[in-house]
């Protein structure tokens, strides 16, 4: 999304614009030119929302005021400026070791916000390791509570909810991959949109072609993106929720989707026993394997829906198959894939294997990191 509708937790900020040399942004390219400062704001917020427009301006450096400081130096600056720390006290940053110290109402510099050039300004340095892109810093946050996560972690109960930022934040519409979506972060699963995919909706899309299937659709997440490649799409999931938000998301792109609200295994074993063919499958099931226990019967769930798939894939097809299951691994799904190409007497080539995206990182100390498994392959 161009601006993410996400709340931060700062809940002031010090915005500096200023124009600076290549040097002061990192660049090593002559002498070090001092920064030019146009204007610094200390403001009561950040955040453009109307709850917050009573907050004004703490104090407004401009340039005139900035050339009378006699300083080209950032953290001078910004110790000697008194901040409102209270409805009637003032007092200076104070900073022993020479770094500024902005504190606002107490807040310290750990969560105080100063923008360089609408960039995120670290104390320690100009230089692109000291500066976040500000399109990175959520403006709202609301909190997903898993009712379910928060017994097992033996945490007390508690209400999904707007932690901060505008009440507009909880609904609206986003974009992923240039493809428009519709997201309720207090209901449905996860937001409505499974952004750990996000990677593999593209990569699904780029050998996408003819007649596709999408199974276990929930809001369309594939089979959007599988549609601008292919002559006709169709979604089945058996939420039918989760399908009206899926129309809802299609019409929002301009794109015709066929939806059906169907039990996926017995589509499949209807639809394969019919002979019902398509050029691209999608396999994208829940969890099967959700503790070790279920390891036996998610293998049988797996094999089934790969080899009913196999046996409705036209030569040269595309069949697109994920697993979220930690307790499944890639190469258990591997094994599944190839015992089912067995059975259902056709040989696959493996196009790719694939994971999570990358704003969902793997650490290998973690091995439960390491949850999704997606491969695309082609059957000859």
């Amino acid at each position: 999304m161009t601006r993410p509708a996400f709340p931060i937790f700062l809940s002031f900020a010090i915005a500096a614009i200023f124009w600076s040399s290549s040097t002061a942004l990192g660049q090593d390219t002559g002498p070090e030119k001092p920064v030019q400062f146009e204007e610094i704001v200390v403001t009561g917020s950040r955040l453009p929302f109307s709850a917050n427009e009573a907050v004004g301006p703490v104090i407004i450096l401009g340039k005139m005021d900035l050339e009378r400081a006699a300083t080209d130096a950032l953290a001078q600056v910004l110790q000697d400026l008194p901040v409102q720390t209270g409805p009637t006290t003032n007092t200076h940053s104070d900073g022993s070791d020479g770094s500024a110290r902005v504190n606002l109402r107490g807040l310290g510099d750990a969560r105080t916000l100063v923008l360089l050039n609408g960039r995120r300004f670290i104390f320690g340095g100009l230089g692109a390791d000291s500066s976040v892109d500000l399109n990175m810093i959520p403006l709202s946050m609301v909190e997903r509570v898993e009712a379910r996560v928060r017994e097992l972690e033996q945490l007390p109960a508690r209400e999904s909810g707007l932690m901060t930022g505008a009440s507009s934040a909880t609904k609206g519409v986003f974009t992923m991959n240039g493809v428009k979506f519709h997201f309720d972060g207090l209901h449905g699963q996860k937001t409505g949109a499974f952004l750990d995919q996000r990677e593999n909706y593209a990569a699904a899309a780029q050998y996408a072609h003819g007649e596709a299937l999408d199974v276990f659709c929930y809001q369309g997440g594939f089979a959007l993106h599988l549609a601008p490649k292919c002559t006709s799409v169709t979604g089945v999931d058996s939420s039918l929720p989760a399908l009206e938000v899926a129309e809802e998301n299609a019409k929002l792109n301009g794109t015709e989707i066929e939806w059906m609200e169907a039990n996926a295994f017995d589509l499949l074993k209807d639809y394969a026993s019919a002979g019902r063919q398509y050029d691209t499958v999608v396999l994208d099931p829940p969890a099967f394997a959700k503790t070790k226990r279920d390891l036996e019967a998610a293998a049988r769930g797996y094999k089934e829906l790969n080899l009913r798939a196999l046996k409705m894939l036209r030569p040269g097809g595309v069949l697109v198959t994920c697993s979220c299951s930690y307790h499944f691994s890639e190469q258990e799904l591997l094994e599944i894939v190839v015992a089912a190409s067995l059975d259902a007497k056709r040989t696959v080539r493996l196009l790719e294997k694939r994971v999570q995206a990358k704003d969902h990182p793997i650490l290998p100390a973690v091995p439960e990191t390491a949850y999704l498994k997606a491969m695309i392959l082609q059957a000859v």
